[in-house]
């Protein structure tokens, strides 16, 4: 098993683990904090969490209910298509069991490039490395956008390090719970 492997698990054991109170209070927090980094941001790119991932969805709602697009991705090939979704009736399951945007409903369409993007992951650490979920989805979309990123989690999910090769960008910010990492 290769580190990425080993650690991908050890995290996502330490996430299951979670109770339903520590998720709810962790993303409270999460939110509290995330909310005045965006306030002032045109446009937000964003992610439907899977099962335990920090789920944000309460963000999307308040941007949804002040006429706002919230920019989510779809996984198309390799690669990952940006849909503006203004209303999440506009999505349905994808691949990997992932809510994505329909592309008959909202068609795909460049990244504005100064989206603030929004990033899950598996682990993270205080130097913006990030651990996604093995497939490069992720890695391959920050790789041609030069708008800030923000790194989401619970705090369960921070390491020491995150195991990193040339393709693996660090993110600009990190938020795990309650807790701002800012990388070095």
């Amino acid at each position: 098993m290769t580190p990425k492997a080993a650690l991908r698990q050890t995290i996502r054991a330490r996430r299951r683990a979670l109770s339903p109170d520590q998720r709810q209070e962790e993303t409270t927090a999460l939110l509290d904090l995330l909310e005045p980094l965006v306030a002032g941001v045109t446009d937000l790119a964003s992610y439907l969490a899977l099962g335990d991932e920090i789920d944000v969805r309460q963000l999307h709602e308040r941007w949804w209910q002040a006429g706002r697009a919230v920019w989510l991705p779809r996984v198309q090939g390799l690669d990952l298509t940006w849909h503006a979704v203004r209303n999440p009736a506009t999505c349905r399951p994808g691949s990997f069991g992932v809510w994505e945007p329909d592309p008959g409903l909202v068609p795909a369409a460049p990244l504005p490039p100064q989206a603030t993007i929004l990033v899950p992951g598996v682990a993270f650490d205080a130097q913006g490395g990030r651990l996604g979920q093995g497939k490069g989805f992720y890695d391959r979309a920050l790789a041609t956008h030069a708008g800030p990123t923000i790194g989401l989690g619970f705090t369960c999910q921070e390491v020491p390090r995150v195991p990193r090769e040339a393709h693996d960008l660090a993110l600009g910010t990190i938020l795990l719970g309650g807790r701002r990492l800012t990388p070095a």
